[in-house]
């Protein structure tokens, strides 16, 4: 017998034995996760009809809470900074100012239209009566 021989049947059979116990293992994890992931599923399927049986049986308190709710999240995520001097005594009067100066030509000319509108009524009464 070659003393390298039997070396390398040992090495080939250890590497066999590996590889089938690494597959024994990889189907053994792969079995566990599936029933792992079954039972998640059929947990969250138990959890989501006993709350909405719970729902249907207690409408008032549940819209009661999902109101609270709703106005805590808005107060919260609704916070709003102070105005910085720069902004509350010089950029909103400017803006004011800037938009009362637009309305300005607007009025004018709606006040114009007003005016001959009244004027136009006026004179097809006349020709009306006439």
């Amino acid at each position: 017998m070659n003393p390298a021989s039997d070396f390398e049947d040992k090495l080939t059979d250890t590497a066999a034995n590996l590889q089938h116990n690494g597959e024994q293992a990889a189907e053994d994890l792969s079995s566990r996760a599936k029933d792992a992931w079954h039972s998640a599923q059929g947990q969250a399927q138990q959890a989501l009809h006993e709350s909405s049986e719970y729902l249907r049986e207690n409408r008032l308190p549940a819209l009661i809470g999902a109101f609270v709710c709703g106005l805590f999240l808005g107060r919260l995520f609704s916070q709003r900074s102070a105005p910085t001097f720069t902004e509350r005594y010089i950029a909103e009067p400017v803006h004011r100012s800037r938009d009362m100066l637009l309305a300005l030509p607007l009025a004018a000319v709606g006040a114009m239209f007003t005016r001959y509108g009244r004027t136009a009524a006026a004179s097809v009464k006349k020709a009306v009566h006439r």
